[in-house]
């Protein structure tokens, strides 16, 4: 018989993914917790209630985990994330993020 319990798993939604610009999300934040990025590195992981219905963001992306760290959110802030565009980068393209916190205004 196996004893775990998905109740322990952290968070609870569908994962966001931001594949095309223009993909975005707005909510409140209910919780922030430790997550790894692609390579196994620490990043933040956002479970923000959306109105349809709870998302995660693991905020691995360069840009994303960078303004992510600036901004330090906190849980009850409403948060609004959107992919805006692409920049060349030294190995590629990354992608860029426009973000914004406020305590519960409306954006």
């Amino acid at each position: 018989m196996n004893d775990f319990n998905w109740d322990d798993l952290p968070g609870s939604g569908s994962f966001t993914k931001f594949a095309e610009v223009g993909d975005q999300v707005l909510g409140t934040i209910t919780d922030i917790r430790a997550g790894q990025d692609f390579n196994g590195n620490p990043c933040a992981v956002l479970d923000i209630e959306t109105s349809n219905g709870p998302s995660i963001v693991t905020c691995a992306q360069a840009n994303l985990k960078a303004q992510i760290k600036q901004l330090r959110p906190k849980v009850g802030q409403t948060i609004s994330i959107v992919y805006a565009r692409n920049e060349k980068a030294e190995k590629g393209t990354k992608k860029i993020f426009e973000i914004k916190v406020s305590d519960g205004i409306p954006f």
